[in-house]
């Protein structure tokens, strides 16, 4: 077996320790990330610490090679100083070959496609992966295995489910994945089944005209600051915002804690989130604000909820008078196209900034 210490997320940069000896570290405050401690781990009580460094917003001061004008931090200047684990932590036991993350694509017309990725940790022959897919009632509607060589790193699958039931905030049916490899590690994936485009100046939800009625969520808590108090609490807070009528939250320019997912696709409600502000376009800040779009796609994608996606907001961390910068945006549109699921804005602007490429052409009036 492997032993995994994962973590939700970690404000900004930590250095892992396990039993006073380094375990590895991890860059960005908003996404996952997992080290290896099998070598490091004891028969009984093993100390873990965690060193976090975070340059914070007052004075925007340079620590440790890091600028806090460089790196997203969101409205973390405006409103309290996030530092910390504010996410999950937990030691998990793995076996040899395991799943890494698990991509489901679902069409309205029933077809799925499915990216199983396969790690190993040592050199092993070929695995099997045995997927399910199962309804709402937990009835098996498709199948399949894939057998994957000891050289290949995905296992590719697809097929269809006959008359699906969609998704939608009126209707929010969930399926169940269930993929287990001959390994023995296995992973349960809730998605939906549904689409959003755009036609003729209309959004359309699994084809048909909605109009969005939303939200700003700053998705800051009265108790806890950066992290939600409980499932129970967004599901409440979700609901609430369905009894106003609302059908769409903007999780605004914060990458959220998987659970406001988890409750937005269970009570019906469509996410538009961002990713995380900086304040000064460099070179470092364009490849972390790439590395964490990146990171939203290969934790969030399987959410039926989420539907847009912003790069910047109203010119934030750009100087759109500036020609490179505006080169920067469209080209970050663009590379975002190639990757995102979601409808992608560029830049969600007000006052005197502006779109350069996007699919949206929103505008903030004060």
């Amino acid at each position: 077996q492997v032993a995994l210490l994962r973590f939700g997320a970690v404000d900004y940069r930590a250095d892992v320790f396990v039993n006073g000896q380094s375990a590895g570290s991890h860059e960005g405050g908003y996404l996952p990330f997992e080290i290896d401690v099998t070598s490091l781990l004891r028969a009984g009580d093993n100390q873990i610490a965690v060193r976090v460094v975070d340059p914070g917003a007052k004075p925007k001061n340079l620590v440790a090679g890091l600028n806090e004008a460089e790196i997203p931090h969101g409205k973390q200047d405006w409103y309290v100083q996030t530092s910390g684990l504010w996410q999950s932590v937990e030691l998990d036991y793995r076996p040899h070959v395991r799943l890494g993350s698990v991509r489901v694509s679902a069409a309205i017309e029933g077809h799925v496609e499915i990216t199983v990725p396969v790690v190993r940790t040592e050199a092993t022959d070929a695995t099997r992966a045995s997927v399910e897919v199962r309804d709402p009632a937990g009835k098996v509607v498709w199948q399949g295995v894939h057998d994957v060589a000891s050289d290949e790193n995905n296992a590719k699958l697809s097929g269809a489910v006959p008359n699906p039931n969609l998704w939608s905030p009126a209707s929010p049916t969930l399926y169940e994945l269930r993929v287990t490899l001959s390994s023995g590690d296995s992973t349960v994936i809730h998605f939906g089944f549904r689409s959003l485009t755009t036609h003729e100046g209309k959004f359309l939800l699994n084809g048909k005209p909605i109009y969005l009625r939303g939200a700003l969520d700053q998705d800051f808590y009265p108790d806890t600051g950066y992290t939600p108090p409980s499932l129970d609490y967004l599901r409440d807070e979700m609901r609430k915002a369905k009894a106003l009528g609302l059908n769409l939250l903007r999780c605004h320019i914060k990458v959220p804690d998987p659970r406001y997912l988890e409750a937005a696709d269970e009570i019906g409600l469509l996410v538009w989130y961002e990713i995380p502000n900086w304040d000064k376009l460099t070179t470092e800040s364009q490849r972390r604000a790439r590395e964490t779009l990146r990171g939203m796609v290969e934790r969030d994608a399987n959410h039926p909820s989420i539907i847009i996606v912003s790069i910047i907001n109203e010119g934030w961390g750009a100087t759109l008078k500036n020609a490179a910068d505006r080169v920067w945006l469209k080209a970050a549109y663009l590379d975002a196209k190639t990757f995102v699921p979601w409808l992608v804005v560029d830049n969600s602007p007000c006052c005197d900034n502006f779109h350069m490429a996007t699919d949206i052409a929103d505008f903030h009036q004060y």
